[in-house]
């Protein structure tokens, strides 16, 4: 089993095992307790399954400890980015009120150059996937936690293991930034992408 593997796994049942004590404390059903985080119906109980790895968004580890009435362990925290209390997403912005029922899915749209020689321009939409694993050369969407000012940033960039990178003429200040699973860790990778036609 590779690295990558392995952490996958321990990622997965720390989020099963946290999820088993909030349906205790809560006395609710997995059913329950996703509706009452605005969840789908079925996305607890498919995140149970043995051998499914759920990867859920930051936003939904903290909907669901608001909707259970606690708050994430620390290494739940961590990993999912909630401790922060600040978010920048100056290079690309989520496109609110997605209405697919996979919640490991989010589509956004590109503010930034940084990897315009890859193809990917200002204005265009791209699907990120939260379980799918990244290969090298994937374009990934990133988390980048500064824990002393407790800030966030969402970035993209291309994955060129263990590093990420940006494909621009000019990279300015934006130089590699190497995936450590806690200051820097990948969120999602990409699955499609589409341009808006102009004048829209």
């Amino acid at each position: 089993m590779g690295l990558l593997t392995q952490a996958a796994d321990d990622s997965a049942e720390k989020l099963r095992a946290w999820l088993r004590e909030i349906k205790k404390h809560s006395g609710n059903a997995y059913t329950a307790l996703a509706k009452a985080a605005g969840l789908s119906h079925t996305t607890l109980s498919r995140a149970m399954k043995p051998g499914y790895r759920p990867n859920f968004r930051a936003d939904t580890i903290a909907k669901l400890a608001s909707a259970a009435g606690v708050s994430a362990p620390t290494d739940l925290a961590v990993q999912y980015g909630i401790e922060p209390t600040e978010f920048a997403e100056e290079e690309v912005q989520m496109i609110a009120g997605y209405a697919g029922d996979d919640v490991n899915l989010s589509q956004w749209v590109i503010r930034t150059e940084l990897l315009a020689l890859a193809g990917f321009m200002p204005g265009d939409c791209i699907e990120f996937s939260a379980t799918k694993p990244p290969q090298a050369g994937d374009v990934v969407l990133a988390q980048v936690v500064d824990y002393e000012t407790g800030t966030a940033e969402t970035v993209m960039r291309i994955y060129k293991p263990p590093f990420l990178f940006t494909r621009s003429p000019g990279n300015g200040d934006h130089g590699p930034l190497m995936v450590d699973n806690v200051s820097v860790k990948i969120i999602g990778t990409w699955t499609r992408m589409w341009r808006q036609p102009s004048g829209t």
